[in-house]
This record gives structure tokens, sequence and C-alpha cells, in this order.
């Protein structure tokens, strides 16, 4: 598991959770996709609502 985990910024988490109606552990992943400068891939019908600009659904990235 070495290199395979990540820190991210709890500020930025908190202000994810604020804007939105998702948890801190599903802002988490935001934030790590903002980070990482990477497409969020989820079926988290929040996540997808809240944060269209990181995240698509699944079934749309599979086709």
């Amino acid at each position: 598991m070495t290199n395979s985990e990540y820190m991210v910024n709890s500020i930025k988490v908190l202000e994810k959770v604020k804007e939105s109606k998702c948890t801190a552990y599903d802002c988490e992943y935001v934030v790590l996709a903002e980070e990482l400068e990477a497409v969020l891939v989820t079926k988290d019908k929040e996540i997808l609502k809240y944060f269209p600009n990181i995240a698509t659904d699944l079934d749309k990235f599979v086709r």
C-alpha cells in the first residue's frame, strides 16, 4: 500500500460539506479528485447533484 494513500485538506472538505448535503466522508473524495485533477466516477446521487463539475455517473463514464 506504499504510496497509495493521500491526505486531503480538512478545511476544503468542510467547505464542501457546508455547500452541499454530502457527508464529510463523501466530500473527502470530491476534494481528492479536485486535487488530483481527476474525474470522480460515482453512483452517489448527492455527489452528482452538488459537484457536477468534478463527478460523473458510472454509467455515462463506461459508455
